[in-house]
């Protein structure tokens, strides 16, 4: 697979945890990382083997401080207890819709 622009990681990444939420919703039991692979696999990246299943692991190339969200806010942690993705993913998706439109906007100026 060739490099997601940016853009295309956030994108990619938000699609992704939007459906988890959903998922979760009807099937509060499910684990996280199965839900990953599962939206993978039926998007057209099972082939492909992502940094960590994330969108953001892999534009990073595994590196924290080059995260997409550090981008936008410096103390960004996908394993922030306030939102941590594998616990609170709720939380981590507002998180991330929260980070993208600050990041939408700083563009278009």
């Amino acid at each position: 697979m060739k490099k997601l622009t940016l853009d295309e990681t956030w994108k990619q990444c938000l699609k992704m945890w939007r459906w988890i939420v959903r998922q979760l919703r009807e099937r509060p039991y499910a684990n996280i990382g199965s839900l990953k692979r599962e939206w993978l696999d039926s998007h057209g990246f099972g082939d492909v083997a992502l940094d960590s299943d994330c969108f953001f692991c892999e534009w990073a190339d595994g590196d924290c401080k080059k995260c997409p969200g550090v981008k936008v806010r410096k103390d960004f942690e996908c394993m922030d207890t306030d939102y941590d993705f594998a616990n609170e993913p709720a939380a981590f998706l507002r998180e991330i819709t929260r980070l993208n439109k600050i990041r939408l906007a700083k563009k278009r100026k």
